[in-house]
């Protein structure tokens, strides 16, 4: 590939190398240590939301490779046969938690995967429609068990349409679109949405904060359920839609700003559900802190 941020594989599968190339190298395994810390930091968020009348929920997406790695070019293909950082986190969380807070949607994924479902796009970094939508019911889920009146929709929900897809790593790789698209399965909702979706730029302060990051807020005057804070990365993209219809006000900040003032809004609005989600890659930069 021309460009060290895109490696071609085969069938068409293009992965995102990472913002710091991170696929072009042998991969790091953390060790239990790691996994210690990053289990404290979460559950310390879980605390401090509650300490102000919110639940908090993690979810981490994983990279497309971990799901398919069988596409891959040499010697990257050969790298990923073992055990990674996410596998050795999630099953650290699992012995280690005091509470099950953490959603494991890679396993959900693999079994998905081995009932025929694609769950990632060819020509993409991110999960595909299919795999948005079990994300978002795997966090409804979760929510559920506490507040038995959340209800995730499901495929019924949904009138499924093919169409013509070419994603952001064709974009990286510039002059070879028609080389690189792929017929994907989109949802279209068989209801009309009610959730409104509003953005405040990174000029624009919120709640007097500054913030480096474009800010989406969702406002549904059918629901009365309160409000949600969601910290995420690009990966949440396509559940905001499905997820935004069960909160009167949902509130989407960036991993990327900073834990004082993501703190500072969870005082200030005081939210009754946080979920911090991350790609698989950010499991050290972002959920550690």
């Amino acid at each position: 590939s021309p460009n060290n941020k895109v490696l071609i594989g085969d069938d068409g599968w293009l992965y995102f190398a990472g913002e710091l190339e991170q696929l072009l190298s042998p991969p790091t395994v953390i060790g239990d240590k790691e996994c210690a810390s990053i289990l404290a930091n979460l559950e310390n968020w879980r605390s401090f939301c509650r300490a102000h009348g919110g639940d908090f929920y993690a979810i981490v997406i994983p990279d497309k490779q971990s799901i398919y790695p069988e596409y891959l070019p040499n010697p990257q293909k050969q790298w990923l046969k073992g055990e990674s950082s996410l596998d050795r986190f999630m099953s650290y969380a699992a012995k280690n938690s005091r509470e099950h807070f953490i959603i494991d949607l890679k396993s959900d994924l693999l079994a998905e995967k081995k009932l025929g479902r694609v769950v990632y796009f060819k020509t993409d970094s991110h999960i595909n429609y299919y795999a948005a939508l079990r994300a978002y019911s795997l966090i409804i889920d979760a929510i559920a068990a506490a507040r038995p009146d959340f209800n995730p929709c499901g495929l019924s929900d949904f009138t499924v349409k093919p169409k013509n897809y070419s994603g952001d790593l064709v974009e990286f790789q510039l002059g070879i679109v028609r080389l690189f698209t792929e017929q994907v399965d989109s949802f279209v909702p068989n209801k009309e949405r009610t959730a409104r979706l509003d953005k405040i730029a990174e000029n624009e302060p919120f709640h007097g904060f500054r913030h480096i990051k474009p800010i989406e807020i969702s406002s549904n005057a059918i629901r009365k359920r309160g409000t949600a804070l969601v910290v995420r990365d690009s990966q949440y993209k396509e559940i905001i839609p499905n997820f935004s219809e069960h909160f009167n006000r949902v509130i989407y900040l960036h991993q990327a700003e900073d834990r004082s003032m993501i703190k500072k809004v969870i005082e200030k609005e005081r939210p009754d559900i946080v979920i911090s989600e991350s790609v698989e890659r950010g499991l050290v930069p972002y959920l550690s802190q």
